[in-house]
C-alpha cells in the first residue's frame, strides 16, 4: 500500500471531474503490519456504535482492517496530505466492536458499504483489496439514459463499444439502483452485487471498483468510462 498512488489517483479524479466537491471515497484492506506502522500517525481513538441486530447483519467472522478516506474530505485535498483525510476502521470479532483511529473527523458516509464489500471479499479469499467510489460523468450518464434497460443489457452496449472492455472487465458492471447516499439499502445491495462483479454502478449516482491495487481499481473504470462516452457520443 502507498501512499504516493492514492496522491496519484485521488489528483487525477479530481482532475478529470470525477471527484467535485467532497465527492468519492476509497478504502484499503491493511495488514496487521500495515496497520502497526500506520496508526502511529493518528491521535483520536473512537468506537462506534452498532447494535446487536446491525451486527449480526455483517456476519463479519474475521478481524478485518480497513484504511478509508473521512467523511467531507475532497480528493484534491487527499492528493496532499493522505494521511490527514485518512483513518482506520479496525473490527475486532471476539469483542464485536468497530473501532475508529483517525485525527478528529468521522469515516466516509459510505463506510458500511466498504466495510460490507471487504468482508465479502475476505470471505472469497480475493485478491482485490481495495476499494473506489468515484463518479465518472459518462457512466453516470449511461445510468440516467438507459434507466429502462437490464443489467445484462447495459453490459452488451459496454462490451460492444470497444474490445478493451470485455478484457478489463469481463465480469460486467453490477447495476444498483438508486438509493438515498450511505443508506443501509446501499450498502446491502453493493455487498450482494460484489459477490459476482469488480464494479458496480451505483444508478445516478457513481460507481465502486475494488482491485488488487488502488491503480487496478482506477483503470478499470477508465476504460468502461470510455466505452460510456464512445456509447454517448455514437448514438444520442
Amino acid at each position: 500500500m502507498k501512499f504516493e498512488d492514492i496522491s496519484e489517483i485521488t489528483l487525477e479524479l479530481y482532475k478529470q471531474g470525477w471527484a467535485e466537491r467532497n465527492a468519492g471515497n476509497f478504502s484499503i484492506q491493511l495488514t496487521n503490519a500495515e496497520f502497526d506502522t500506520l496508526v502511529k500517525n493518528f491521535k483520536a481513538f473512537d468506537e462506534i456504535n452498532i447494535d446487536n441486530a446491525l451486527w449480526e447483519t455483517l456476519h463479519i467472522k474475521e478481524n478485518l482492517v480497513i484504511l478509508i478516506s473521512v467523511s467531507d474530505s475532497r480528493f484534491r485535498k487527499i492528493a496532499k496530505d493522505p494521511i490527514h483525510n485518512t483513518g482506520i476502521l479496525a473490527v475486532r470479532c471476539n469483542r464485536q466492536k468497530i473501532f475508529w483511529y483517525n485525527n478528529g473527523q468521522k469515516p466516509s458516509s459510505e463506510w458500511l458499504s466498504h466495510l460490507r464489500t471487504h468482508n465479502v471479499l475476505h470471505e472469497q479469499k480475493s485478491l482485490n483489496k481495495c476499494i473506489l467510489h468515484t463518479h465518472p460523468t459518462e457512466l453516470i450518464a449511461l445510468s440516467h439514459k438507459l434507466f429502462d434497460k437490464s443489467e445484462a443489457e447495459i453490459n452488451e452496449i459496454l462490451w460492444d463499444m470497444m474490445p478493451e472492455v470485455k478484457l478489463f472487465a469481463s465480469k460486467g458492471i453490477g447495476l444498483i439502483p438508486t438509493y438515498p447516499i450511505g443508506s443501509d439499502e446501499l450498502a446491502y445491495a453493493t455487498e450482494e452485487k460484489i459477490k459476482n462483479h469488480d464494479i458496480l454502478l451505483w444508478q445516478k449516482h457513481g460507481c465502486l471498483s475494488v482491485g488488487h491495487s488502488f491503480w487496478h481499481s482506477y483503470e478499470a473504470l477508465e476504460v468502461l468510462n470510455k466505452a460510456a462516452k464512445i456509447f454517448l457520443l455514437a448514438y444520442q
